[in-house]
């Protein structure tokens, strides 16, 4: 990990980062001393902080008894939600940022994928949610989310249309604008 920051630092031309992350848990090497080797970075002015990324709780708990953690990151979206159970919790507990990475599933939602899959030589196919069953609840989710949001542009422009035309007319001439409200009941063939 020393040689490592030295290298970083001396390729990013400076002599300090604000925080410095421990991307992921090392089966072969304790928690404990991975967070002494950051701590001393810290200690010798290498780094301000410290941050772990995909720890569970456990080894966060292990490491921050040993150097203090400033951020946690982690993957988080609408289908990884898994952080908000103990994770989150833990963070809050202690005043410990959470970063968050795939917020939109390594662009699953951003609804651009083939339905039929990713291409061969595409990395994301290792990755059980672009697989199988899974891949293809997943691509029922987003269609879902399609639906939502066509739903929710139809509203919105339905709102904005119409809500300034309401309005009331006096003899005087003038008008008053009435803020339109609407209530829409989704039919259940709608799947949301």
């Amino acid at each position: 990990l020393r040689l490592e920051c030295d290298e970083s630092l001396r390729r990013l031309g400076t002599d300090r980062v604000e925080l410095l992350y421990l991307h992921a848990f090392d089966d072969k090497t304790p928690p404990a001393d991975s967070a002494g080797a950051l701590r001393e970075l810290m200690e010798s002015g290498k780094t301000r902080t410290v941050g772990v990324s995909n720890f569970t709780v456990e080894q966060m708990t292990e490491f921050h008894a040993v150097c203090p953690i400033t951020a946690v990151q982690m993957p988080y979206n609408m289908l990884q939600r898994h952080i908000e159970q103990r994770t989150i919790p833990w963070c809050r507990q202690r005043n410990i940022s959470v970063m968050i990475y795939w917020p939109l599933m390594k662009g699953l939602f951003a609804g651009k994928m083939p339905a039929d899959g990713l291409e061969e030589r595409d990395g994301r196919r290792k990755l059980p949610m672009y697989q199988g069953e899974e891949w293809q609840r997943n691509q029922e989710f987003v269609d879902k989310l399609r639906k939502a949001a066509a739903l929710s542009a139809l509203i919105f422009l339905g709102a904005e249309l119409l809500a300034p035309t309401l309005g009331l007319w006096e003899p005087t001439g003038e008008t008053h604008r009435v803020l339109g409200v609407a209530v829409y009941v989704l039919p259940a063939e709608a799947g949301l």
